[in-house]
């Protein structure tokens, strides 16, 4: 997702379920305009989830898995986004934009957009631990020769995908 900078409010700071939750609640009380950015250590590498919001609303949503380079943006994003609340080692980032600037991610960002969703509902997404469906359904997508790259990998225990998995 293409976003523009903004007024940084948080940086690289652990992210404790509970604590988010009540971070996002905050954020939809106080019609905040921005994003907030998660990164965690999921399945082979690490994963982001991203939500913009737009008057305390998210409005869209981006998740992508690093080490392969897949980005899926809107409804197709939403579960992998809010699963990678629930992996390791996950720090989140808040950023404050104005409207016009959350327009703009809007405008040049069409596939991400989502309907308006109050933080409730995005959290009611969040799984009660991690899932790496979608960083072995992303894996099956990958190439036939970076298959067989992960596969000889996966023999000498270099990733966290066992030999038989994909």
């Amino acid at each position: 997702m293409n976003i523009p900078a903004g007024d940084v409010v948080t940086h690289a700071a652990p992210l404790e379920p509970p604590k988010f939750l009540d971070l996002l609640k905050d954020l939809g009380s106080r019609s905040f305009n921005g994003y907030v950015a998660w990164v965690g250590e999921g399945l082979d590498g690490l994963e982001e989830g991203t939500v913009v919001f737009l008057n305390g609303k998210a409005v869209a949503i981006g998740y992508t898995q690093l080490k392969y380079n897949r980005s899926f943006d809107g409804e197709q994003a939403v579960a992998p986004a809010m699963n990678v609340i629930r992996a390791k080692d996950v720090v989140y980032s808040v950023v404050s934009l104005t409207v016009p600037k959350v327009n703009l991610i809007l405008a040049f960002n069409d596939k991400a957009k989502i309907s308006p969703m109050p933080p409730e509902k995005l959290w009611s997404f969040v799984p009660k631990e991690y899932s790496d469906e979608y960083v072995r359904g992303i894996i099956k997508t990958l190439p036939p020769s970076d298959i067989d790259r992960i596969r000889v990998l996966a023999e000498y225990g270099l990733v966290n995908v066992k030999v038989g998995e994909i």
